[in-house]
């Protein structure tokens, strides 16, 4: 599953690093702290063009995460050397844990998968690191020394800045969760070539329209298109002229789609059309399956290799009837649509 690339995401995550990091220049300014000065000013100059290189979708969504999650790493790790323990950098772990945890739920809707090794191996990397460091506070004064009632307020200000924005990433986290599973959904219901509907998603449809006949007396009809010797496009001009020809198929399919029409892909090079017509009859539904083959049959391709040519396709179709269930329906357009191929192909049954 691909990504949804929102750009406000990049600009949001180059704020919020600088945001972060911004009173940390000023207060290493003020104290006369050059290193802290340095380091905060090279961590917002990148964040600055972070939505440069990172809009332009050379990475996607979870690189954001990912370089949140090594900021705020060397942040906690450098600070406490400069500040000390007791200045509370080491609460910024709990942001990276909670970026970590919703990276991860994000790459499992992703990859359709348990997290893979890179989330432990940054989690053990996270946990270690601030082992380390407790131990060398124990053993090492800070590079500045801090008086206690300024040490207190620098905790406090961490505190804060955590509290603040691990809410923030989560609710963006929340947006873009729900972006991947409306995804989700949508993959599952169409197909991945055409993008037409596919078996699944008709099938609904299929219900629907028998209970609306048999409650309100509302007709439809059912079609099944086959593409005409499909296995000799694939087998003369390869699989991707095949793909080229059901693309093609499907775009012309949708051109009829109206509120009482649906099409689907029923599976290979077979393609369903339902619609509904009310007091129209069924002459009229039939018509419009021809209407369509015609218009498929007007279509020209032109492949790598070979010879301009063009297809056509047998259809087979059949229509609401009284006492008979939606599967013998289908099953009397698909024995139609054999009945057209074994007589000749190109050509539409329908009684």
């Amino acid at each position: 599953m691909v990504q949804t690339r929102d750009p406000n995401y990049y600009v949001e995550i180059s704020l919020s690093q600088m945001i972060l990091f911004s009173p940390l220049m000023f207060f290493g300014f003020i104290m006369g702290h050059p290193l802290t000065v340095i380091y905060c000013f090279v961590v917002i100059i990148i964040s600055a063009f972070y939505p440069i290189i990172f809009g332009k979708n050379k990475f996607d969504f979870l690189s954001g995460t990912k370089f949140c999650t090594i900021s705020t790493l060397i942040l906690f790790t450098v600070m406490t050397i400069l500040y000390g323990w007791q200045a509370g950098y080491y609460l910024y772990l709990f942001e990276v844990l909670s970026l970590i945890s919703m990276n991860s739920f994000l790459d499992e809707l992703k990859r359709k998968q348990k997290s893979n090794f890179s989330t432990i191996f940054i989690t053990v990397i996270l946990v270690l690191t601030f082992l380390l460091l407790k131990i060398y506070s124990l053993y090492f004064e800070p590079y500045y020394e801090l008086t206690e009632k300024l040490t207190n307020f620098v905790f406090i200000a961490n505190g804060l800045v955590v509290i603040l924005t691990v809410p923030m990433f989560a609710a963006r986290y929340r947006k873009q969760i729900s972006r991947s599973i409306d995804t989700l959904k949508s993959n599952a219901l169409l197909d991945e070539l055409t993008g037409l509907f596919n078996r699944r998603a008709i099938r609904p449809y299929l219900d629907l329209y028998m209970t609306e006949f048999n409650t309100k007396g509302i007709n439809f009809g059912i079609a099944i298109f086959d593409i005409d010797d499909f296995k000799h496009i694939n087998d003369k001009y390869g699989h991707n002229e095949g793909d080229k020809v059901l693309t093609r198929v499907a775009e012309i399919l949708k051109e009829n789609i109206t509120e009482t029409i649906n099409v689907a892909r029923w599976g290979g090079e077979e393609f369903i059309v339902l619609q509904q017509y009310g007091s129209k009859d069924y002459l009229t539904f039939v018509n419009l399956i021809e209407s369509i083959s015609e218009k498929i049959s007007k279509e020209s391709f032109l492949p790598v290799r070979g010879g301009e040519y063009k297809i056509t396709v047998t259809a087979g179709c059949s229509h609401s009837v009284h006492n008979i269930a939606i599967k013998d329906l289908i099953n009397r357009a698909d024995i139609r649509l054999y009945k057209g191929k074994n007589s000749g192909k190109n050509c539409t049954i329908y009684q």
